[in-house]
């Protein structure tokens, strides 16, 4: 990991007011709390940053598996959507725009996934069906299931 990198960890974990970090900050005496404390309060950049640059590739097979992904499409799928969660945050259009990256096609897929011979990879509608992938993989029951995705220009509640 780079310096830049600890340093924003560092002043992330410095001015986090998340009950959690206050709690470990007062509960133990480690200069640093567990992975998945640090994960809820860093920038989504800075996750995949962390993760591409794994050197050690048993660890990023585990994670991208986790998700039922392979670690090439899982490294391009998070990268995608920290970009198209950027472009939302700073008010950029997103629909109706041919966006730059094209993603790295799942070969297979945990769970299920469309009939990408027919979606164009550089427009939302695919990076929404990598957003819903992702969410029925850590909630199968969510209520995003109520959205039919029938076309790649429409969506529709049923």
């Amino acid at each position: 990991m780079c310096i830049r990198d600890r340093d924003t960890i560092d002043a992330e974990l410095k001015k986090s007011k998340e009950d959690f970090i206050l709690h470990f900050r007062s509960a133990y005496t480690d200069d640093y709390p567990p992975a998945w404390m640090i994960a809820e309060i860093l920038p989504l950049g800075l996750l995949c940053r962390i993760y591409t640059n794994l050197k050690d590739n048993v660890i990023k097979k585990r994670v991208a598996q986790h998700f039922g992904l392979q670690v090439p499409v899982f490294s391009s799928w998070i990268v995608i959507l920290a970009g198209l969660r950027n472009m939302c945050c700073h008010h950029c259009r997103t629909w109706n725009r041919e966006l730059a990256t094209i993603t790295t096609e799942p070969r297979r897929t945990k769970y299920g996934w469309i009939d990408s011979s027919r979606t164009d990879k550089r427009r939302m509608y695919y990076r929404i069906c990598m957003i819903r992938y992702f969410l029925y993989t850590v909630s199968p029951n969510n209520n995003l299931s109520l959205i039919h995705i029938s076309e790649p220009t429409r969506l529709q509640l049923i």
